[in-house]
């Protein structure tokens, strides 16, 4: 396949979504037609080109990262001005990743799997069914995780959480958890005088548990795991950078050690959420 025929196609849907973008007149996009365009373009990217750029040796976490972000926004009551911004940053980094394009084609075969657990094959084929591109990208984390030639795994850490934040906001939207009896906005940790904005992701699994008739015993597990992957997130990417260089962090292990350990937690939470019996 030649570059034309990688690029072309992404290029092409991206310029369409834009000018959706340019077309509503709204404060939000509400289009049912212009939001099902943007997941099918997210999806067909998860589904036909990425192992495509990824096969000619081009790190697409950054971009893949963007990609998710773009579809978080079809799930909940969004801005048309965010969309405009995300259009325009997917843009440039296309325009970047193009240029990576001219890096000679690795050969390894990208397609293969890796062996799953029992675990991991319930949650994957749950997700296919509900969310295709969350699958992929949860399908991407079991790839990283398992690739033995992996040297960075920042990307990893932000995917998999992105899988589990990406689950809440199908189960959970936004104005749903807002209505709930008793919800307040919790504090913002970085500003303490202040209240967040939108519902954390406590709150979210706590608002899918209480509609299904959970006890608040059995609530606690998942929401404790919850604030432990937030930490791990945290603690993982001051790691990466406390080490100084890639090197250092991949000859002792550490960053496959603290994928698997971040993994664990959001494979236990998304069983509770998806309703997988462990």
């Amino acid at each position: 396949m030649n570059p034309r025929e990688i690029w072309e196609p992404i290029k092409s849907e991206l310029d369409k979504i834009g000018i959706g973008v340019q077309k509503i007149r709204a404060a939000h996009a509400n289009s049912k037609t212009f939001l099902e365009n943007v997941r099918k373009f997210v999806q067909d990217y998860f589904n036909k080109y990425r192992s495509i750029l990824v096969s000619r040796g081009i790190n697409v976490d950054d971009f893949d990262v963007s990609m998710q972000d773009l579809y978080k926004l079809t799930t909940t009551r969004s801005l048309t001005s965010r969309y405009s911004l995300r259009i325009r940053s997917l843009k440039k980094q296309l325009s970047l990743l193009e240029v990576q394009n001219l890096i000679p084609i690795n050969n390894a075969d990208v397609s293969e799997k890796p062996p799953y657990t029992s675990i991991e094959k319930s949650i994957l084929e749950t997700l296919e069914r509900i969310a295709p591109a969350i699958a992929v990208s949860y399908n991407q984390v079991l790839i990283d995780v398992n690739d033995q030639m992996r040297v960075s795994f920042r990307g990893s850490a932000a995917e998999i959480r992105e899988v589990l934040r990406g689950v809440l906001e199908i189960l959970a939207p936004d104005n749903e958890v807002e209505k709930m009896p008793g919800f307040k906005f919790e504090k913002d940790n970085n500003r303490p005088d202040k209240n967040l904005t939108s519902p954390t992701m406590k709150q979210k699994v706590r608002f899918i548990l209480k509609s299904r008739g959970k006890s608040s015993g059995s609530m606690e597990v998942p929401e404790v795991a919850v604030g432990i992957i937030d930490e791990l997130v945290s603690i993982f990417t001051r790691s990466i950078y406390a080490r100084g260089s890639i090197a250092t962090h991949t000859n002792d292990g550490a960053g496959r050690e603290e994928l698997q350990r971040l993994k664990m937690y959001v494979d236990t939470v998304l069983c509770e959420l998806l309703e997988i019996k462990l």
